[in-house]
Order: C-alpha cells, then structure tokens, then sequence
C-alpha cells in the first residue's frame, strides 16, 4: 500500500537529477558573474589611476640665445654655425 513502485522511483531519481543539475548551472552562473564583476572592478581601478596620474609631459626645449646675420638679416641659434647660402656671409664658416 505505502511501497514505491518503478514509476515512482524513476520519477525520484529525475526529480533529483534535475535539481543536482540545475544547482551546478546555479553554481557555474555565480562564479562566472563573480569572475566578471572582479575584472570590471580592476579595469574601473585602472582607468582611476590612469586619470589620477597626469601624463609625463614632454620636456621643452630650453631657450636659445639668438644672433642675427649682418649679411642675410636670418637669426641663428649662437654658437651653431649658420646656413647660410651666401658667399658674403661673415659668420659662415670657411668664409
């Protein structure tokens, strides 16, 4: 009267089956969803340290004294040797 037949005991075991299944999807959903959000947080760290940190300017060039060229009027940085294409160029070396 009370006894579990085939049917019933086959419909146990897919019972069980089911929920023991549907746990580990549960499981896999969790740690996928956790894994997910840890790298989110790390990339959102990354771009806060990425605006908190100015970027290394570049180092700018130092000032020149200048010279002008009494021949051609061009300015040249002193101590540089001039181009200069004229032949009455005092400052060209060679001249």
């Amino acid at each position: 009267m009370f006894g579990i037949g085939f049917k019933e005991l086959l419909l146990l075991i897919g019972v069980l089956l089911v929920v023991w299944y549907g746990a580990r999807v549960l499981r896999r959903f969790e740690d996928h969803r956790g894994r997910r959000a840890a790298m989110h947080d790390k990339r959102r760290a990354t771009k806060a340290r990425s605006r908190a940190e100015p970027a290394p300017k570049a180092e700018e060039p130092g000032v020149e004294e200048m010279a002008e060229c009494p021949a051609c009027g061009v300015y040249h940085a002193t101590g540089t040797q001039p181009r200069c294409e004229r032949g009455d160029c005092p400052l060209r070396a060679g001249a």
